[in-house]
């Protein structure tokens, strides 16, 4: 880049062959993932999973990569994965027929 004649024309971006990343900043996890904006982590754990197992991570669009800071890493997964073992598995119309009974 620093070899370019005009590097401020240059636009970065980061090649990843539709394999789409979700990244989560470092100052989203300043007040805790559990503290003040807990109905915030509500949202961003409801979208990264609508964002990665919604048609089964088939489209095009799905997340199938998540940065998150290594500090906050492991809390993240473990309420990630928490969040995942709520879901149901299953034909939609099955689900439906026993939620009606």
């Amino acid at each position: 880049i620093k070899a370019h004649p005009e590097p401020h024309r240059l636009k970065l971006f980061l090649q990843l062959e539709a394999k789409n990343m979700g990244i989560y900043l470092p100052d989203l996890f300043e007040d805790g993932m559990d503290g003040g904006n807990s109905g915030d982590w509500n949202n961003i754990m409801g979208e990264t999973i609508a964002g990665t197992l919604s048609y089964n991570g088939q489209r095009c669009t799905a997340l199938k990569l998540l940065s998150v800071p290594k500090s906050h890493s492991e809390e993240f997964a473990t309420i990630l994965a928490k969040k995942v073992e709520t879901l149901s598995v299953g034909l939609p119309w099955e689900l439906q027929d026993s939620n009606d009974r």
